[in-house]
C-alpha cells in the first residue's frame, strides 16, 4: 500500500530537482516529496484534488504506462532509505504536481483565488465560537466528538463535518418544531402530528424519504465534482455544473463554510425541475455583508439548538405524559413507536421483524 502511495505521488512530479551535482528523475522527485506530504498531509489533499481533473487523470495513466518510469519507480521504491530529509526539493508537492500541467494549474490558481478567504477550523477556533455562541457554557464536548478523526480526514475535517451536522440538523429541527405545532393545531388535520404520519399511505412515506435522501445527496456532491455512479453517453464524467451562487463554494470537511448548501437551481442544461432555491430563495442572505452573515449564523445555530431540544421534548411528552413537566397536559399522547417511520401495515421488507423491537418491550426487560 505504502509503494502504491508512492507510485501515485511519484508519477506526475516532473520538475527539476538536484542531490548534490546529480539530476533526480520523476520518480525519485516523487518518492521526496512522498516523504514530505508525510510529514505535512494537507499536501494529499492538493493531490487527490488535481487527480479529480479529468485531463490530469488521463495524463496520469499515460506516465503509469511508460516502460521507463516504471523502472525509475521501483528503483527509488528500493533505495527509499538512502535518500534524507535534506534531499527534500524545495518546491512543495502541489507546485510540482502544478507544473507537470499547465492547464490543471491555470484552473487551481483560479480555484485557489476563489476559495482564498475559506481557512479550515482548527480547535482553537471551534472554542473561540463557541463562547461566541455561549459565553457561559462555552465549549463542551462531553463525548470528545472532535478527538475522532472522521474518515480519517483530520481533526480541522472532523470539525468541519461536525458544525456542518450541527447546523443542518439545527434547521431540520427548526422545520420540525414548527412543523410539529401547526399539524397539531390545523382544525383540518386529526390526530396527533405522528399519528398523522402513520395514517399516511405507504408510497407518500417513502416518497417523502427519498426527497429528503436526495437533498442530502444534492448537498453533498459539490460543484465541479464528478457524479460517484453517472457518466456522460461518451464515458466522460459527468460533472455537477457550478451554479453562480457557488463562486466560492467549497465542501465543508475541505475547506468550505459549514451549513453552506449547493444551489439546485439556476444550472446550466437544466439539471434540476427546480426554479426556487432550496437555501435562501428569496436571496436575502446574499445581500448580507459578512458581519451581518456571522451575526445570522450564530442566532441560527443558538434557535437551532433550542429546537432540538423543543422537538425530542414534544415526542417524548407524546409517548411517556408527564416525562416533560412543563409541557404536561399540552401534548396528546401517542401509542405508537416514535422512531419507527413505517408501521406493520405498510406491509414494506424487514419491517415486522424491527417492529417487535418496541418501546415497551425494552421497558420491560
Amino acid at each position: 500500500m505504502q509503494s502504491f502511495g508512492c507510485v501515485l505521488l511519484s508519477l506526475a512530479c516532473i520538475a527539476d530537482a538536484r542531490v548534490g551535482q546529480r539530476d533526480l528523475n520523476d520518480a525519485e522527485v516523487g518518492m521526496l516529496n512522498l516523504k514530505q506530504a508525510m510529514r505535512n498531509p494537507s499536501q494529499l489533499y492538493d493531490v487527490l484534488e488535481m487527480l479529480e481533473d479529468p485531463d490530469f487523470s488521463t495524463q496520469v495513466a499515460k506516465m503509469m504506462a511508460d516502460p521507463t518510469f516504471q523502472e525509475h519507480a521501483k528503483h527509488a521504491a528500493m533505495h527509499a532509505q538512502i535518500m534524507t530529509t535534506e534531499e527534500t526539493p524545495t518546491k512543495s508537492l502541489a507546485s510540482v504536481l502544478l507544473a507537470s500541467n499547465p492547464a490543471t494549474s491555470r484552473q487551481r490558481n483560479h480555484a485557489s483565488q476563489r476559495s482564498a478567504s475559506v481557512d479550515m477550523e482548527s480547535l482553537t477556533d471551534l472554542k473561540d465560537y463557541a463562547k461566541k455562541l455561549n459565553p457561559v457554557i462555552g465549549y463542551w464536548d462531553p463525548l470528545r466528538l472532535v478527538d475522532y478523526d472522521q474518515f480519517g480526514k483530520g481533526e480541522e475535517a472532523t470539525i468541519g463535518f461536525l458544525r456542518h451536522a450541527e447546523i443542518k440538523h439545527g434547521r431540520v429541527a427548526m422545520a420540525a418544531f414548527v412543523g410539529y405545532l401547526v399539524q397539531a393545531n390545523a382544525p383540518w388535520l386529526e390526530g396527533s402530528p405522528p399519528e398523522q404520519w402513520d395514517a399516511m399511505p405507504t408510497a407518500e412515506k417513502i416518497m417523502i424519504i427519498q426527497v429528503v435522501g436526495a437533498l442530502e445527496f444534492m448537498g453533498e456532491w459539490g460543484p465541479d465534482t464528478p457524479h460517484p455512479f453517472r457518466a456522460m453517453k461518451d464515458g466522460t464524467p459527468f460533472v455537477r455544473p457550478r451554479a453562480p451562487r457557488d463562486a466560492d463554494y467549497k465542501h465543508y470537511m475541505k475547506g468550505g463554510k459549514p451549513g453552506q448548501y449547493p444551489s439546485v437551481t439556476n444550472l446550466p442544461g437544466g439539471m434540476t425541475p427546480l426554479r426556487l432555491d432550496v437555501w435562501d430563495p428569496l436571496g436575502t442572505v446574499q445581500s448580507l455583508s459578512a458581519e451581518e452573515k456571522e451575526t445570522k449564523l450564530l442566532a441560527e445555530l443558538n434557535n437551532g439548538r433550542l429546537a432540538m431540544l423543543g422537538i425530542f421534548a414534544f415526542i417524548a411528552e407524546a409517548k411517556i405524559p408527564g416525562s416533560v413537566p412543563l409541557l404536561k397536559g399540552l401534548i396528546k399522547p401517542y401509542a405508537g413507536e416514535p422512531m419507527a417511520p413505517f408501521l406493520e401495515s405498510d406491509k414494506l421488507p424487514f419491517v415486522p421483524l424491527m417492529s417487535k423491537f418496541s418501546f415497551e418491550e425494552l421497558k420491560n426487560r
